[in-house]
């Protein structure tokens, strides 16, 4: 997500017009490393239950996406 569409929003969820995959996504973006100081105080505001709620969910993407291929061969 680029820096304007997070500053976008960001005002959407202050405005209170975010769903919760809005807000999700948000969450992920403010808890960056290397997100702005004023974002971080958006994700106090999101609280802990977003904010963990999206880290599982990006968390277990990722796991989905590297699952490996297994295949099934029947001997008869």
């Amino acid at each position: 997500m680029t820096y304007k569409e997070t500053e976008i929003l960001i005002s959407k969820y202050l405005n209170g017009e975010t769903s919760i995959e809005e807000e999700k996504r948000l969450a992920l973006e403010v808890m960056r490393d290397d997100a702005p100081e004023e974002w971080r105080m958006i994700g106090a505001m999101l609280g802990e239950l977003t904010t963990d709620e999206a880290l599982f969910d990006h968390i277990m993407a990722q796991r989905s996406a590297q699952k490996s291929k297994r295949h099934i061969y029947i001997i008869r």
